[in-house]
C-alpha cells in the first residue's frame, strides 16, 4: 500500500473543516445570491458567488499525487545482479495493472464537471432566476478535479531492461561472464532510484588489454514514439593488440565505429557495433538483440584467439 501525503495546498486545515468551509461557503453564497435577487444590489449577487468560489476551491485545492520520484541529480554505476534486473522488471509489470480509482482521475472528473455545468445551464434557463451553472460548476470543480492521482512509469528504462533481457535469452558459453550494472540517482527522501542499465560482457580468460563489451541501450524517437536501441561498445586499454584486431572485424548490417580517448592520463580506445538504422533497423526489437549477444560473442571469442597466436 502506498502512502500518499496530505496533497492539500493548506495543509494544517482538518478535513472536517474543509467540508464545513465548503458547504457553509456554499449556503451563504447561494442565500446571498438569492435574498439580493429582486430587491439588492447587484454587487451583493456578485459578492455571493465570489463566497461561492473562494470557500470551495481554497480549501479543497490540492496538488497532483504522483509516484513520481524527484530525482537529485546523483549518478552512480553500480553493478548489480541477472535478479535485480528480474524484479524491476517485475515491478514494472505489477504497475502496468495499477488503475486509480474513477474519482481519482482527470477525466471522469472533467466529465462529472461536465455533466454538473449542463444541469445547471438547465435549471439556469427554465428559472431564470440566479445562474445555477456557475454556481453549480463551482461547487463541483474542486470535488472531482482536486485530488488526482498519477501513476508514473519510468517508460525509457522498462525499454532498456527488456532489451537487456532480450539479450541476456541468447545462450552463452560458460566462458562468458555477463555483469549488469545500474545506475543509480537518490530521490528527495535519499532512496536509491534506478535511472538507466547496461551490461558488461567479458571472457573469464581475457587478453589484459580487453576490459570487454558493453551492451547499452539508446532511445530513439520512432513514428509511434520512443523505441530502444541496443548496440555494443568493445572497450580496450589502449589501441593496440586487442583494439586494433577488434576494429578490422566486421558483420553484416552492423556499423563499425572506432575512437579512442585519454581519461586521467589513461588512453582508451573503443568500438562501437550498431544496427544499421536503414528500414526501421533503428529499433532494435527481440531478435535483434538476441543477433546482438551473437555478435558480442563472437567479437570476445575472435580477440581471444586473435592475441593468443
Amino acid at each position: 500500500m502506498v502512502d500518499i501525503p496530505n496533497p492539500f495546498i493548506l495543509k494544517k486545515l482538518p478535513f472536517i473543516s474543509r467540508l464545513l468551509l465548503w458547504v457553509s461557503g456554499a449556503i451563504v453564497g447561494l442565500v446571498l445570491q438569492i435574498s439580493s435577487q429582486h430587491s439588492g444590489p447587484i454587487e451583493l449577487r456578485f459578492f455571493g458567488f465570489l463566497i461561492v468560489g473562494l470557500a470551495s476551491i481554497i480549501p479543497l485545492m490540492t496538488r497532483v499525487w504522483t509516484n513520481k520520484p524527484n530525482d537529485q541529480g546523483e549518478e552512480d554505476w553500480v553493478a548489480a545482479s541477472t535478479k535485480e534486473l528480474d524484479r524491476l522488471m517485475d515491478n514494472f509489470n505489477q504497475t502496468k495493472k495499477l488503475k486509480p480509482k474513477s474519482w481519482y482521475r482527470k477525466d471522469w472528473g472533467q466529465m462529472v464537471t461536465g455533466v454538473a455545468l449542463i444541469v445547471g445551464i438547465i435549471i439556469w434557463f427554465s428559472s431564470k432566476k440566479i445562474p445555477f451553472a456557475l454556481n453549480f460548476f463551482v461547487l463541483f470543480f474542486p470535488v472531482v478535479n482536486f485530488l488526482t492521482i498519477s501513476l508514473w512509469e519510468a517508460r525509457e528504462l522498462k525499454m532498456i531492461l527488456f532489451s537487456l533481457h532480450y539479450f541476456l535469452e541468447k545462450e552463452k558459453s560458460e566462458d562468458i561472464k555477463v555483469t549488469p550494472y545500474l545506475r543509480l540517482d537518490r530521490d528527495e527522501k535519499g532512496l536509491r532510484v534506478p535511472e538507466s542499465a547496461r551490461l558488461l560482457v567479458e571472457p573469464r580468460r581475457k587478453p589484459n588489454d580487453l576490459v570487454g563489451i558493453q551492451v547499452q541501450v539508446a532511445i530513439n524517437d520512432g513514428p509511434n514514439g520512443k523505441v530502444p536501441y541496443a548496440y555494443a561498445v568493445a572497450l580496450c586499454r589502449g589501441t593496440e593488440k586487442s583494439f586494433k584486431h577488434i576494429s578490422t572485424l566486421r558483420f553484416t548490417n552492423y556499423e563499425v565505429e572506432t575512437s579512442s580517448q585519454e581519461e586521467e592520463g589513461n588512453i582508451w580506445g573503443t568500438v562501437v557495433f550498431r544496427q544499421n538504422t536503414g528500414g526501421g533497423g533503428y529499433y532494435t526489437k527481440r531478435a535483434d538483440c538476441m543477433r546482438l549477444a551473437d555478435l558480442s560473442y563472437k567479437v570476445l571469442a575472435s580477440v581471444s584467439e586473435a592475441v593468443k597466436s
